[in-house]
């Protein structure tokens, strides 16, 4: 006989009707004469799915199923037979019932469900480590055949769930959420909610399941919940579980947390999980993170995995390691300060000294991380205080390399009570981080009515004792009001031992941050344009003017200071208004001309006709009058 005679006979066997014939099933017979046909022709798929029917459906069978799919029901096509008629079902598992192998994506779905089955019942770690590859391989062939295969998408659902690659579920689960198999959508939603759980991420799995899996059927204080009929009741409480750790996890009250626990044993009263968490109100899922997950030498077996705390050590120095380059980069790229480069560098390396004195058990030489930044504006001050919060942070002295810049209005309020209130709201926003407070001497009392700057610097110095763990000031401004400011205040003075001095930026220094702004751009200053800065400049280097900002007279006892123009004028911050207002007169200037006389390098120049009229508008702005050439004050 041929292979395909056995193959009939098998079929009559199983009680099919083929070629008008048919005979009382015997699938004992049936098992014997179609493991000849399969055994005969491997490539008679429909031999092996036949057989596998009859009883005879060992691995090996699933095997050759898997290996010859795209034959599937094409022998039983010339009988008038489908796959359908021979009811071969499987257990995708989970929360997904019973399935048919009809088709070439069924038989593979189907293999990898036994791989997975068996895989659980290994022994040892090893050998379920192997068969969870292969039915990794087999899933994967599969999906290169068929992308769209959502069966075969539900067991890499069931593959990756069983091994607890729980990043891998909810990217599996989430491509047949919306799957037109009803049941195969429900399942997949289930496992996103459990993904979710354990990945930490409560929101997300909390939207899922009450938007697609639960129900609201009730109301008052504590909702009610009703799971669709598309799961089974241990599926269904075990999502209750899961959405009352989610709701636990993010700090939902624990009465409704305990009703929802209540409600997964109403469905499943043997849940362990859910008795645990219910005598246990402190009790909360551990969160496995994905770098976790990814750092298993055998991705097969969580207990391959980093150790938590060891990852995230080593996540924090590789963070810190990055802040402390990224501190490195900021200041190398600083124009000129070589002094305040050196005294950044000397306030890291106390720092990183003291922790090691700390490390062999020395007491720190400092107790403080107070700064005062004392110079005039535009000097780089707030820059380098964030180039400070991010050494802090590279050192572990911070958490966070966040540097807020405040100003008196920042915290002086209007009424009784407003003031502390702001004062605080911003020191709650600055902690573990760095509050830098420009020209504290302005909070200092001038003696007007309801003048609150002195509440404002008790809250703060308060803050700073209550805080100091948690909290760095940096204070900043010209150097006479700060140290009057710190004579008149012992409470701040001893805070703040470490002081790095700003002086002005030279003319050449100037002119070496317009000629890097400019070129970042892919602008030039011609020669005229240069010559006619660097007059400028040296002249207000020279110029002495008073000031006229209130709270600087107020702070010199109702006397204006003379200081340097360049100062007022505001250093490195005159010259970037310079460059970016002569871009804008250059470009009305082209914008003006014959557009065939506009040249690339025209685009690219800045003109000493360019500068000169923006220099004079720049300082009559703030109150410079332009001097004729050799006028000094």
């Amino acid at each position: 006989m041929s292979s395909r005679e056995y193959f009939e006979a098998g079929l009559l066997s199983l009680g099919l009707v083929v070629n008008g014939h048919s005979e009382r099933p015997d699938y004992r017979q049936a098992r014997e004469v179609l493991k000849v046909a399969a055994n005969s022709d491997a490539a008679l798929a429909d031999a092996h799915l036949a057989l596998h029917k009859a009883g005879g459906g060992d691995l090996s069978v699933l095997a050759s199923l898997n290996d010859n799919r795209g034959n599937i029901g094409r022998a039983l096509r010339q009988y008038g037979l489908s796959p359908e008629h021979l009811q071969v079902s499987f257990e995708p598992g989970l929360f997904l019932g019973e399935r048919f192998i009809t088709d070439r994506d069924s038989a593979a779905a189907a293999y990898a469900s036994a791989l997975i089955g068996i895989a659980e019942h290994q022994l040892t770690l090893a050998e379920r480590s192997q068969f969870y590859g292969r039915a990794a391989d087999v899933i994967d062939h599969a999906l290169a055949d068929n992308p769209r295969a959502s069966l075969l998408h539900y067991a890499s659902v069931v593959l990756n769930f069983r091994t607890e690659r729980w990043t891998y579920v909810e990217s599996a689960a989430n491509k047949i959420s919306e799957d037109a198999d009803r049941h195969i959508a429900a399942a997949s939603r289930a496992a996103m909610v459990v993904a979710r759980t354990h990945l930490g991420m409560y929101s997300a799995a909390l939207a899922v399941a009450r938007q697609h899996i639960l129900m609201d059927v009730g109301a008052g204080s504590v909702m009610q919940y009703e799971l669709t009929d598309l799961l089974e009741d241990s599926a269904r409480a075990e999502i209750l579980y899961m959405v009352a750790m989610c709701m636990r996890g993010s700090g939902e009250a624990e009465a409704d947390v305990s009703e929802m626990l209540r409600t997964a044993l109403t469905r499943n009263p043997g849940h362990s999980g859910a008795q645990h968490a219910l005598a246990n109100p402190s009790f909360k899922l551990p969160v496995i993170a994905s770098d976790i997950i990814e750092s298993r030498t055998d991705p097969w077996d969580p207990s391959t995995g980093a150790d938590p705390d060891e990852l995230e050590q080593a996540k924090n120095a590789e963070k810190k390691a990055a802040l402390l380059a990224e501190a490195k980069a900021m200041l190398d790229d600083f124009v000129g300060l070589e002094n305040v480069k050196r005294q950044v560098e000397k306030v890291k390396s106390r720092v990183n000294m003291n922790l090691e004195r700390v490390a062999q058990q020395l007491p720190p030489t400092t107790a403080t991380h107070h700064l005062v930044f004392a110079g005039p504006p535009g000097t780089g001050k707030t820059t380098i205080a964030r180039v400070v919060a991010k050494i802090y942070c590279g050192l572990g002295i911070l958490k966070r390399d966040y540097v807020r810049e405040v100003h008196r209005a920042d915290l002086i309020g209007q009424h009784i009570g407003e003031t502390e209130a702001k004062t605080n709201a911003v020191i709650d926003d600055c902690l573990d981080g760095v509050l830098f407070l420009d020209e504290a001497y302005t909070l200092v009392s001038t003696g007007a009515k309801n003048d609150f700057g002195p509440i404002a610097l008790d809250t703060l110095l308060a803050r700073m004792e209550n805080d100091r763990d948690r909290l760095v000031v940096i204070i900043a401004g010209y150097t006479p009001e700060l140290e009057r400011f710190l004579e008149a205040n012992d409470g701040f003075n001893s805070r703040f031992p470490k002081w790095v001095h700003f002086p002005s930026y030279t003319p050449a220094e100037l002119m070496e941050i317009g000629a890097k702004l400019a070129g970042r751009d892919e602008f030039i200053f011609d020669p005229d344009a240069q010559a006619k800065i660097t007059a400028r400049i040296e002249r207000l280097s020279q110029q002495r003017v008073k000031v006229t900002k209130p709270e600087i007279i107020a702070a010199n006892h109702g006397v204006a200071p003379l200081r340097p123009a360049i100062d007022i004028a505001g250093n490195g911050r005159f010259m970037r208004n310079i460059f970016e207002q002569s871009v804008e007169e250059q470009m009305h200037r082209l914008d003006n001309m014959s557009p065939q006389l506009r040249t690339r390098e025209m685009h690219c120049t800045i003109t000493g006709g360019d500068v000169e009229y923006v220099m004079d508008e720049l300082l009559r702005t703030i109150r410079i009058e332009p001097e004729p050439e050799g006028a000094l004050v």
